[in-house]
């Protein structure tokens, strides 16, 4: 510890007998969360199947970082591969990131652009409240990969609602609408009917779709 205004803490790991090194500096209120915990935080996603693919460090250690894949799943002829990722800083400003995605985090490059644009991700601070949050984020995760094994019902319901061009055509405009008001600019009316006619010739006519029916599936797929 140091003295001064604010008691701050230095967090460091011991990579060799008899040798720490400073991965940072801390204010006092500072709990670490040891990558031990992290680990125990795996194991509840072992317990749903899931295996271990990719497990590295960052800069000496300070962030550690492990990849679990999930069973892979056929739904309707479609193959789904998920990832459960967990990122852990020890430098002092980095939290703990648990994320669900279908994108194999094979190097820091990679995980980097997962946290940042991963739509299911959590982040819990080192503080007095992490070993609550840990719990909660355990739950939450678990309830995810459900939602994950339940899709085919999913899509099972999303087939049965039947779709014609006229209803697909008022879904789209719905979906991307025009201003309410005369005086739109005509660069915003052609980039928005633009938008429209790119989203009705991905559900029409892209190669990965033609040969599904015309259903809420299709256009969900068409969508994202």
């Amino acid at each position: 510890r140091m003295s001064g205004p604010t008691t701050l803490r230095a967090v460091c790991a011991d990579m060799k007998p008899r040798k720490a090194t400073l991965l940072g500096i801390t204010k006092d209120k500072y709990r670490p969360i040891q990558n031990n915990e992290v680990f125990s935080f795996a194991d509840n996603l072992l317990e749903l199947g899931a295996k271990f693919d990719k497990i590295g460090c960052y800069k000496g250690g300070e962030k550690v970082w492990m990849s679990l894949k999930l069973p892979s799943k056929d739904i309707m002829g479609e193959q789904f591969d998920l990832y459960a990722f967990l990122i852990n800083g020890n430098n002092g400003k980095s939290s703990l990131h648990d994320v669900l995605t279908t994108i194999r985090a094979a190097c820091c490059n990679v995980w980097k652009g997962v946290v940042k644009n991963s739509k299911f991700i959590d982040s819990i601070g080192h503080n007095r409240m992490a070993d609550w949050r840990m719990e909660e984020a355990k739950a939450l995760m678990s309830q995810a990969v459900q939602y994950y094994e339940d899709m085919e019902n999913t899509f099972k319901s999303l087939d049965e609602i039947k779709l014609d061009k006229k209803t697909i055509q008022k879904m789209i405009e719905e979906l991307i609408p025009m201003p309410d008001k005369e005086d739109i600019p005509n660069r915003t009316r052609n980039t928005i009917e633009k938008k429209r006619n790119e989203l009705k010739y991905i559900f029409e006519d892209a190669p990965d779709l033609v040969n599904m029916d015309m259903t809420g599936r299709r256009f969900i797929n068409a969508v994202s």
